[in-house]
């Protein structure tokens, strides 16, 4: 069981680590305490990781954030309201180039953790002093979790890999394991009563 559950949190750490870094009351230091609490000096493997994903991760959202900018600026001069784009160029340059939107969240202050919290609230307003952060907290905390738990999943999954069934591609497994819930939905459908469905009662309702 131990070897199926670092299995699983190989595969799932980045999609628990992410959001938390998200929510301003935690941030990365938080992620940080919890993974070198649980595995001391191995924690180091995933913290790496978790620093190289939000890496990439700032990186894309920024190029897009830019080119969309960018856009922005081509349209204002058009209209003839780009007399000073030049200027607003040289700001965002200066901007990229002396800090860094994800640094300067991450080495201010944590939100209060006992006051409540809105967090798509607090990125809404946040997101003029956090435009790139503010898009990858919208995509990011869009995503629910998983709510089935571990030993659920890998109980579910041992019906289906069987001794005589250890060789199936986990592409198989996935199929035969949704084929499973969708007949189990479908024969609750049957076993429901439909809208209206009364029985011989409605029939006799309103006749003499």
């Amino acid at each position: 069981m131990e070897g199926k559950w670092m299995k699983y949190l190989e595969e799932s750490f980045l999609t628990s680590c992410l959001p938390v870094i998200f929510d301003p009351r935690y941030k990365y230091e938080y992620v940080h305490f919890r993974l070198t609490a649980t595995f001391g000096g191995g924690a180091e493997k995933y913290l790496t990781k978790v620093n190289s994903a939000m890496k990439i991760l700032y990186a894309e959202y920024a190029s897009e954030y830019e080119n969309t900018s960018d856009e922005g600026d081509e349209v204002a001069e058009e209209d003839g309201e780009g007399t000073l784009d030049d200027w607003d160029k040289h700001l965002r340059l200066k901007r990229s180039h002396n800090s860094n939107e994800l640094q300067r969240y991450l080495e201010e202050d944590p939100f209060p953790r006992r006051q409540k919290l809105d967090i798509l609230k607090w990125w809404e307003i946040h997101s003029p002093k956090y435009p790139v952060l503010a898009a990858i907290a919208r995509d990011i905390l869009a995503l629910s979790a998983s709510k089935v738990p571990a030993e659920a999943a890998f109980s579910n999954a041992g019906r289906i890999i069987t001794a005589q069934r250890s060789s199936l591609t986990p592409s198989t497994v996935e199929t035969l394991m949704c084929l499973k819930d969708w007949f189990r939905a479908a024969d609750r459908q049957k076993a429901e009563p439909t809208v209206g469905d009364h029985g011989g009662e409605q029939g006799d309702t309103g006749t003499t």
